[in-house]
């Protein structure tokens, strides 16, 4: 089986292929039975990737949640003299106008920024699955080595 095959059966697991990408693909697997079996295979390990059932919380843990929420909320980060000061409004002023300045400067000179050259080369999970068990670190671990 070679890769593109196996890519392209990893994409119509995941759902990654279009409609008619996706019927030819179907009716090449009825068609060859190595493609059959092979995708037959794949489903059966994706069916196994499911997550177990969420556990419930422990007793109390709702409570403890709100108890610390409230903790955090009546505690004072900024102390008093910070906002109520004039030295405390000069310092926060600056703070802002230097993280305002920090991202005008961060930002492209158009304004805008060209997302296409990185979506256009981003792979799909099914590549990024194979990448991976390429590594032979991956391969040892498949095969129970070390």
């Amino acid at each position: 089986m070679d890769q593109k095959s196996t890519i392209e059966l990893m994409r119509l697991l995941h759902g990654e292929l279009d409609e008619v990408a996706a019927r030819r693909l179907r009716e090449r697997i009825v068609a060859d039975p190595d493609l059959k079996a092979t995708y037959e295979s794949l489903e059966s390990q994706w069916q196994e990737l499911q997550l177990p059932d969420p556990a419930e919380a422990p007793p109390g843990f709702s409570s403890r949640v709100v108890a610390r929420a409230k903790e955090s909320a009546s505690a004072d980060w900024v102390p008093a003299w910070w906002s109520g000061t004039l030295i405390g409004r000069f310092a926060s002023i600056a703070v802002l106008v230097g993280g305002i300045a920090a991202g005008v400067m961060l930002v492209p000179s158009n304004g805008t920024e060209e997302w296409s050259e990185f979506t256009a080369t981003e792979p799909s999970m099914a590549e990024t699955y194979l990448v991976a068990m390429q590594d032979s670190s991956a391969e040892q671990w498949l095969e129970g080595g070390q």
